[in-house]
């Protein structure tokens, strides 16, 4: 699969589960939160919030060609307000960790194109973009079903 993948917890991580990964996939503590990420360039970092974002999401009033400018610029607008204004525009799910208050901020464009997870128990959250990386992460038993559907064969199975 050529797709970002990422994942984000609260929850304290088990090293064993690191072994199990099927991809290569980085780390990296963010106050309350552990980042896991197999692209460190789609992980945008700010004095005041950290964002990861998979697809693409642009400012149309900005006049630069920096692909990481426009996601910046776009981060700092859903931070303030949202919804967006129509300026902004793009094909995303984005999740950002505000940290001037800890909040954690997730959403996606209109269409919902690229896919995202949660999971809340107790006190602990995990989000990801890979319902594989939930399952491992978030200690909850994989949906055969659900992975099938997803995949490009359940799919093909599924369409008839």
């Amino acid at each position: 699969n050529n797709f970002m993948k990422y994942l984000i917890t609260s929850k304290e991580v088990d090293q064993d589960i690191l072994s199990k990964l099927p991809i290569d996939i980085s780390h990296k503590s963010l106050d309350d939160y552990n980042l896991f990420t197999d692209e460190q360039n789609n992980v945008v970092q700010r004095e005041s919030f950290v964002g990861i974002t998979d697809g693409y999401i642009r400012n149309l009033n900005l006049n630069i060609s920096s692909i990481e400018k426009h996601t910046a610029d776009c981060i700092e607008n859903i931070v303030q307000k949202w919804p967006l204004p129509e300026n902004i525009t793009g094909s995303f799910t984005c999740l950002i960790i505000n940290k001037a208050n800890g909040e954690l901020i997730l959403c996606n464009d209109l269409i919902g194109l690229y896919p995202v997870y949660y999971c809340k128990s107790g006190d602990n959250i995990t989000i990801s973009n890979s319902i594989i990386l939930m399952a491992l992460f978030s200690g909850q038993d994989l949906d055969d079903v659900g992975i099938l559907q997803r995949s490009k064969r359940g799919r093909d199975l599924f369409n008839r």
